[in-house]
């Protein structure tokens, strides 16, 4: 995900054992405008940074 930092997982690639055939979604906020990689959906998100649990 550093390519979209700050960034975070989202939906179902948040769950503790995500389905890693699937598609990796990638929450920003809604201010961000990134590049996207193959295999990844990105989710532009109002208010990321307050919904976010940033791991330390």
């Amino acid at each position: 995900m550093l390519f979209a930092e700050p960034a975070a997982l989202y939906l179902d690639s948040a769950r503790p054992k995500p389905d890693e055939r699937g598609v990796v979604h990638v929450a920003v906020d809604t201010a961000r405008r990134v590049s996207t990689p193959a295999g990844v959906r990105v989710h532009r998100v109002v208010g990321l940074a307050a919904q976010v649990r940033w791991s330390q």
